[in-house]
């Protein structure tokens, strides 16, 4: 396991090591490989850190490893660990469900690669047709990956607002949507009293041919 050392790398790592002994697998290594420069201006990692990350990888004997961090670097670090001779799985989450990790690792390292994100793939959904096509038109590109979920709290927003009157203030806003129930369309959006989703989901995606193939959703594929 290795993490990119920001914030969103640490958490993620964090949560992915809690998990795997639950599901009856070991941790047999981890490592922090900060940001790079070449991916964001002044990061303090640099690409020489990857060839030696690549062969901790390749002698821990893992059956897969989890990058924890964002695309342009996981790119870097595929890269570096097929370069090192490592079969292993490869596996990251959201922040590299992006093409450009497929371009900076090379459709060939990235091949096979596993990538869980929160964000469902508007494009397969039976209600999603609409959508793509007017983003598309409006855009002039896909949506990216969570702009169908974007579009979905907007207008749980805005259906909030609704009922407000015409001058809604933003504590009137937050206390309303604590109670909001809007089905969008890619998941209902119903809080807790905790003020996590009713229901949580998350999906799984795999670099097939040199794009990413959507494989549904984890809950389903888990179960």
């Amino acid at each position: 396991m290795v993490d990119d050392t920001t914030d969103y790398g640490k958490g993620l790592a964090a949560a992915f090591k809690a998990e795997v002994p639950k599901a009856g697998g070991q941790i047999v290594g981890s490592d922090s490989a900060p940001q790079t420069s070449t991916c964001v201006p002044g990061a303090t990692g640099s690409t020489s850190q990857y060839p030696s990350e690549a062969s901790k990888v390749k002698s821990s004997g893992a059956d897969a490893v989890f990058y924890a961090g964002y695309y342009c670097d996981f790119g870097l670090f595929a890269k570096a660990v097929r370069n090192a001779g490592y079969t292993g799985q490869l596996m990251s989450g959201d922040g590299s469900y992006d093409g450009g990790y497929i371009k900076g690792a090379g459709a060939k390292n990235a091949e096979g690669t596993f990538l869980s994100c929160q964000c469902s793939d508007i494009a397969s959904n039976p209600k999603g047709a609409d959508f793509v096509s007017a983003y598309k038109a409006e855009y002039g590109q896909d949506p990216g990956a969570y702009s169908a979920e974007a579009y979905d709290v907007t207008n749980a927003i805005i259906e909030v607002l609704k009922g407000l009157g015409d001058s809604p203030t933003r504590d009137a806003v937050v206390k309303a949507f604590g109670s909001v129930d809007y089905q969008g369309l890619t998941k209902e959006i119903k809080f807790k009293p905790d003020h996590d989703l009713f229901v949580q989901t998350a999906f799984l995606y795999k670099v097939v041919g040199g794009k990413m193939k959507y494989l549904g959703d984890l809950t389903d594929l888990t179960s």
